[in-house]
């Protein structure tokens, strides 16, 4: 008699609960990253910060969901930006750069290339091996799984959600997993490409149901297609049959197939000098040839890599979301600062205040000052220290009364106390 391992067991009881009900998804806080998230002058630097102290992400894309890296690396190489968007392609960096593994999942390549079912347990491929690859102890310090589409067409969506949600209820906050106790991930859901077809096509059909599932169940959602379908001036072309490579029909009534404009190549015109076109082209940008070739997008002369740039700017917003960023550009939110290992008195203070804090062991330190908003005012620590106890002081000089902000990180903690300087 045919047996099944523990974990299939597992699966199948997990399909059973979820056909009686999806509503047990864990929440992980959500909110959605689309055309209205691709301008940078929005994140805060903090938060900019904290996703590369915080953030360890494994990616798995198809060459459309390459067009974030793409951009990201538009934005790396940048020079006007210094170091401030630096990544690198490993899930385990340091504090300098953002960790993401890119093809960091093992057997399956992409959603599109793994949407099967061969057990017939109801689980895709993809989140089979995403589940071994997060069962794995050495993969513990993963913390964010993002997949990507091709063409979504054909492919069966209430399969990718079950999928999605039977992650995240075993890894996620609060999941059924051992790990999640210490070690949860957030998880990425994903729209796919414009087609061709316009609103309502065998794209946009499926695009819809997943943004009202995350809706429905307050999930993360980067809306790939969304960032397609808007020029940045808010323009809106996806009812002008928009392809994935943003050409559309600009003659009324936009049913004769022929693709006459891109909107990318008009902004790019429109908007000359500006600092997308500089990302994009490199023109009068020494020492940069703009953006690299745009996988599907590179359209005339290139400017249609515009829909990598701007993938790539969505892509560090979506970063510090998932590194606890709020969204909102007033006042900054703090973490907790609940561990008795870094303590910072007097606080409010006038002339000084000391920043106390313990290591366990010799680990590189970052210490940083910011004002309220997530602009850094100064550096405090940058280096390799020692175990033991340091402290450090922090003068009024140069500061204004007020609200800052102290962000503590080493490799393994990363927090953030609001500090108070009163009048001099």
């Amino acid at each position: 008699m045919k047996t099944f391992p523990y974990k299939q067991i597992i699966k199948y009881l997990y399909l059973l609960f979820t056909l009686i009900s999806v509503s047990s998804l864990q929440a992980q806080n959500g909110f959605v990253v689309g055309h209205n998230q691709t301008d940078l002058s929005l994140i805060p630097d903090l938060w900019i910060n904290q996703a590369k102290a915080n953030l360890h992400i494994a990616y798995n894309h198809t060459s459309h969901g390459s067009q974030l890296i793409t951009g990201m690396n538009a934005l790396k190489n940048y020079p006007d930006f210094g170091d401030k968007y630096n990544w690198s392609d490993t899930s385990s960096g340091d504090n300098l750069s953002l960790s993401l593994d890119d093809h960091g999942i093992p057997g399956i390549p992409d959603l599109s290339q793994g949407d099967t079912d061969t057990d017939g347990n109801g689980i895709a491929q993809w989140a089979e091996d995403t589940y071994n690859f997060l069962d794995n102890p050495d993969n513990y310090h993963i913390n964010v799984i993002m997949w990507s589409w091709c063409n979504i067409s054909g492919h069966d969506i209430p399969r990718y959600l079950n999928s999605m949600s039977w992650l995240i209820n075993q890894f996620g906050v609060n999941g059924s997993h051992p790990r999640a106790a210490s070690h949860p991930v957030q998880f990425v859901f994903m729209t796919a490409h414009a087609n061709g077809g316009g609103e309502g096509d065998s794209s946009d059909s499926r695009n819809e149901q997943i943004r009202n599932y995350v809706n429905t169940h307050d999930a993360i959602l980067f809306d790939f297609s969304d960032i397609e379908n808007y020029d940045p001036d808010q323009n809106y072309y996806l009812d002008k049959r928009l392809t994935d490579a943003l050409f559309y029909d600009n003659t009324p009534p936009y049913d004769s197939g022929s693709r006459d404009g891109n909107w990318a190549v008009e902004y790019i015109n429109a908007h000359s000098n500006s600092e997308l076109d500089k990302l994009t082209t490199g023109n009068n940008v020494a020492n940069y040839n703009g953006c690299s070739s745009c996988a599907h997008s590179d359209g005339p002369n290139n400017l249609a890599r515009l829909n990598c740039v701007l993938k790539g700017r969505a892509a560090w917003y979506l970063f510090a979301r998932l590194a606890g960023w709020d969204g909102s550009t007033n006042e900054i939110s703090t973490l907790n600062q609940s561990n008795s290992n870094f303590k910072i008195y007097p606080n409010p203070f006038k002339k000084e205040t000391i920043i106390h804090y313990t290591l366990e062991k010799d680990t590189p330190v970052f210490i940083d000052l910011y004002d309220v908003y997530g602009k850094k005012i100064k550096k405090l620590v940058n280096g390799y220290q020692t175990s033991g106890k340091h402290q450090i002081s922090l003068t009024n000089e140069g500061l204004s009364k007020g609200i800052y902000l102290v962000s503590f990180n080493t490799p393994n903690r990363h927090e953030i106390a609001k500090i108070i300087l009163k009048g001099i």
